[in-house]
């Protein structure tokens, strides 16, 4: 049962969180060879986030800006997917979730549109068939079709949600798949690209295609980067600009202060929170993959479950993560925040 507006307002006037992104589904059908789910699966929890912790999460919807349904597997797989979004609409706020595009027919994607979701981003680690090799369980031609789908469905309702995204991971040795990467998307309908690179590399295989290697060359791997994407991006300029918009990742050294150097973090701790499918709340994604036990290059970094709280405020005013959020506003982050690849990453658009 949902709660009314006004009492959620009343009682959580003072909170707000710029999203909270809830992992529905750790099980996915696709084998990409860079994700954990592929490289840690002997030690992978699949499995679906039951209704019941779901429904914990529904009073903090109207004091945040996006309800993300996203986190290390496919959230199509759940069958209460569209009951989710359903859930978070009703509390007015905007949606979104990151697919791999598999599961999606000219039925799936009417229901997509019908259910009023904000955004749908699809994952692709390449603009050709040379996608498919990376990310073994998917095609990029259904990908590019499922994104048409979506595309003449709002067309054909008249409405501009969903919005279409493309999360485009980079691997290193990838980089001239940039070249017709807009063009092909837009094609297809994508609005917008965001381009990021391997943060978590769960195989020693993997490490060669990491674009930041060491923080003492960040500035240097930055201006490199941003070099060779618009090389590569602008070469079929004419195909694409105006159509879609790209942001690409991009590292910001801060003075050094011990382990205060690096407070930059695209996850936004301090206003926001991931849960994962077992209900667990981490600070962000990353330190909460869905591993038992975790390997040891693996942090995972919580502050309770939603199954042992009658709702998931009370783990979000627990005095511990208060003092995680007013720590790291300050710069003390704690050992796994210091030692994630993701500090320090922003995004900027160069289109």
């Amino acid at each position: 049962m949902l709660p009314s507006k006004g009492k959620i307002n009343e009682v959580h006037k003072n909170l707000r969180f710029r999203w909270i992104q809830i992992e529905i589904s750790s099980l996915c059908q696709a084998s990409c060879i860079y994700c954990p789910h592929t490289s840690y699966r002997k030690f992978w929890q699949g499995r679906f986030i039951p209704e019941d912790l779901f429904s914990k999460l529904v009073k903090l919807f109207p004091c945040s800006d996006l309800i993300f349904l996203q986190g290390w597997g496919e959230p199509l797989l759940h069958p209460k997917f569209f009951d989710f979004v359903r859930m978070a609409k009703q509390c007015g706020s905007m949606v979104g979730t990151t697919t791999n595009g598999m599961l999606i027919n000219k039925d799936l994607a009417e229901r997509l549109v019908d259910s009023g979701i904000d955004i749908v981003s699809f994952s692709l680690t390449g603009s050709s068939y040379k996608n498919d090799l990376i990310r073994r369980g998917t095609s990029i031609d259904h990908v590019l079709k499922a994104m048409e789908w979506v595309r003449e469905e709002r067309e054909r309702q008249g409405l501009s949600t969903p919005r279409i995204h493309v999360a485009y991971l980079l691997l290193k040795s990838m980089l001239p798949e940039l070249e017709n990467l807009p063009s092909v998307v837009a094609d297809a309908g994508a609005e917008k690209i965001v381009i990021s690179t391997l943060s978590l590399v769960p195989d020693p295989a993997l490490k060669k295609e990491e674009v930041f290697t060491s923080e003492e060359k960040w500035k240097e791997e930055s201006e490199e980067l941003n070099t060779l994407v618009r090389k590569y991006i602008f070469k079929e300029s004419h195909k694409w600009l105006g159509k879609v918009e790209v942001d690409i990742e991009t590292k910001k050294v801060s003075p050094k202060r011990g382990r205060k150097k690096f407070i930059q973090c695209p996850e936004r701790p301090v206003d926001s929170f991931f849960v994962g499918s077992d209900g667990k709340v981490s600070p962000c994604v990353f330190l909460g993959l869905p591993v038992k036990p975790p390997p040891s290059e693996i942090f995972s970094f919580d502050f309770g479950y939603l199954s042992s709280v009658p709702n998931a405020e009370k783990i979000w005013l627990r005095p511990s993560y208060q003092a995680f959020r007013e720590n790291f506003l300050k710069g003390e982050l704690p050992f796994p925040c210091f030692k994630c690849a993701r500090r320090g990453t922003t995004y900027q658009k160069i289109s």
